[in-house]
């Protein structure tokens, strides 16, 4: 009796873990779903540009610096005017008119100690040149350089029948005078220093 009824348990037994069994096969039939709440890293915006390559050896100069202008394009400085203390220029112009022949002549001194002696007024013929001693051109030009000189009035004296007027331009300025005026130092140390000058252009051979 008691070998039968441990019969009958096992029966029982095997048939309650046969019905388990099938209840979790039937169950591992269905395949899992997702879960939409799953961790999805989110694709990456940032985007690789490479660092431009540098070939080994390559040395990268630096821009060349504005090429200076060039020689050719530079502006020639104005020729000196008239009565220009500039060493090449011009130190005065000295017109005598009048006397008994009315007769006017002109003298052109340059700062290099050229002397041109012209019949006329400065646009006229050369008639002679001749060279002067640099001490007696560069005593004119100190002279004509003066505040003494920029001080003069435009004119002195006036026109005597049969005398000279005599015309000054050195330095920007331009002074008149005739024979038997009255004239200031300046005017006739200017007039002194022109004198002789003309004295060596009107002798030159």
């Amino acid at each position: 009796m008691t070998q039968w009824l441990r019969i009958n348990l096992l029966m029982g037994l095997i048939m309650m873990l046969a019905a388990c069994g099938g209840g979790t096969t039937a169950d591992s039939g269905a395949q899992p779903v997702p879960s939409a709440s799953a961790d999805v890293p989110a694709p990456s915006t940032s985007v690789f540009v490479p660092a431009p390559s540098t070939s080994a050896g390559t040395v990268v100069e630096p821009s060349s610096a504005p090429s200076e202008v060039s020689s050719a394009a530079s502006v020639a400085p104005a020729s000196s005017p008239v009565g220009s203390s500039a060493a090449s220029g011009v130190v005065a112009v000295y017109t005598r008119s009048g006397g008994i022949q009315g007769k006017t002549q002109t003298l052109v001194v340059n700062g290099d100690g050229n002397l041109q002696l012209l019949n006329g007024d400065r646009t006229g013929q050369v008639v002679k040149t001749a060279q002067a001693p640099a001490g007696q051109v560069e005593a004119l030009r100190s002279s004509v350089t003066s505040p003494e000189w920029q001080q003069l009035e435009g004119k002195y004296g006036r026109q005597v029948p049969d005398g000279f007027a005599y015309t000054i331009s050195a330095n920007g300025k331009e002074v008149g005078t005739f024979d038997g005026a009255s004239n200031p130092a300046a005017l006739e140390a200017v007039l002194t220093q022109l004198n002789d000058l003309w004295q060596i252009a009107q002798t030159a051979t």
